[in-house]
């Protein structure tokens, strides 16, 4: 296990990358509402000695929130579901760093305040020019550079203490990978495939004659003419810049009309015209696959990515719990 002073490191070149950023970094940049300055600043939990205040959970939620007002606007029910999901979540996700500032706080160690004027010095210089401006952004936000700081101090702890017990490079051994595949064959089985390509003649574009016109563009094809070229010229479906491409497909992704009819054609065989009440098509299948279970060797990496999110889940939920087991926390 890489020690804390060489973690403090590592997370600050991580902090100064331009790449990386943490989500939510200082409060101040969640949209903070501008009265939010005369919010009732009730307690929401208690943690240890250290209060968790319901104006801290608004600011760590306001962003996501205004997205969901915007993306429910015409759902108020769900809306007033997900905000009370958001809350509770804001909540949860404070306490979880409460527990874990206070466990950096009992191995007494400190993190030179270098590092973090360093990165405050950073964002002053990318995002504000001058430190005036910082400081009139954070006031408009209803927030103090003081509580900036201590933000940005703290998100860099927690960095630290979720990767000193949560490691990133987990090994999963090959027997565990094969256990996995074995016991879940039924998420790598593929249905029936066809290699799709058709022609979309739309009866509002083509009120008169859709029929007509399917059935001179299917005697071209019967002729030689290549079906992309006239999907391209023809087509009012989304794929006729692709030739009418519609890749691989299961039954599932065509509507039960069309697919009865598409996946009974040979390979290299196209349909005759098919007209339903809105539009009129002709379906060329190109290769077919019939349903088979991915190979070990195909999916090995993907087993392993799934399994390594698995068990840094299970240790941070393992080590989490031992933290909230040894600290007092309470909701109100």
């Amino acid at each position: 296990m890489p020690s804390l002073g060489n973690m403090c490191t590592s997370a600050m070149k991580l902090l100064l990358s331009p790449s990386v950023r943490f989500a939510g970094l200082a409060a101040a940049l969640l949209l903070h509402p501008a009265g939010a300055a005369d919010m009732v600043n009730g307690i929401a939990a208690l943690v240890g000695n250290s209060v968790i205040t319901f104006e801290q959970v608004q600011r760590l939620i306001t962003r996501p929130v205004e997205a969901m007002r915007v993306q429910y606007a015409s759902q108020p029910d769900v809306f007033r579901q997900r905000l009370l999901d958001a809350k509770h979540d804001g909540v949860e996700r404070l306490i979880e760093r409460r527990l874990i500032i206070q466990e950096f706080e009992d191995l007494k160690v400190n993190i030179p305040e270098t590092y973090i004027e360093e990165h405050v010095q950073k964002e002053i210089k990318e995002h504000y020019d001058d430190r005036a401006t910082l400081q009139k952004t954070l006031q408009e936000q209803g927030i103090t550079f003081e509580s900036y700081r201590r933000d940005i101090r703290e998100q860099f702890i927690e960095y630290i203490m979720r990767g000193r017990n949560v490691p990133r490079d987990i090994l999963i051994s090959p027997g565990r990978i094969e256990k996995y595949y074995r016991e879940n064959e039924d998420k790598f089985r593929i249905a029936d495939q066809i290699k799709l390509r058709m022609i979309v003649l739309e009866k509002t574009r083509n009120p008169v004659d859709a029929m007509r016109l399917a059935k001179e563009i299917a005697a071209k094809l019967d002729e030689g003419v290549g079906f992309a070229e006239m999907a391209a010229v023809y087509s009012d479906g989304s794929q006729a810049r692709e030739g009418g491409l519609w890749g691989w497909v299961e039954r599932k992704v065509l509507r039960e009309d069309l697919a009865d009819t598409a996946f009974k054609l040979p390979p290299g065989k196209h349909s005759e015209p098919v007209e339903k009440a809105e539009a009129v098509y002709i379906m060329l299948v190109e290769e077919v696959r019939n349903a088979h279970v991915r190979e070990l060797l195909d999916v090995r990496d993907e087993i392993e990515r799934t399994l390594i999110v698995t068990e840094r889940n299970r240790l941070q939920t393992q080590w989490l719990a031992r933290l909230r087991k040894k600290s007092y926390v309470r909701l109100f």
